[in-house]
């Protein structure tokens, strides 16, 4: 029993080394990764941020093409009502 108490303690003593690196490993890796997810929140934070802010400005410019849009309606029926008279003059001239 006493030599394989004692190959027992040194298989032991080599695998403990390696589970420690292997623990110590893990550890920095979440640590790590704690501080990659910190920086990604940071980030997104600052994106959705420009984002609201170009949604707004989207909005604005949205307001101002529908103002337009309208003018350029009046723009149209004004323009029909100008060509109904210009026939109207044309046909008038070609009588005379």
């Amino acid at each position: 029993m006493g030599k394989f108490g004692e190959w027992f303690r040194w298989a032991m003593a080599v695998l403990v080394i390696p589970i420690v690196l292997w623990g110590i490993k893990l550890e920095v890796n979440r640590a790590v990764m704690e501080e990659r997810v910190e920086t990604m929140k940071i980030d997104h934070a600052a994106a959705i941020t420009r984002l609201t802010d170009d949604l707004k400005e989207a909005q604005g410019i949205d307001k101002s093409v529908q103002a337009n849009n309208g003018q350029l309606i009046k723009l149209s029926t004004q323009m029909d009502g100008m060509t109904g008279a210009l026939r109207e003059i044309k046909e008038l001239i070609r009588a005379q």
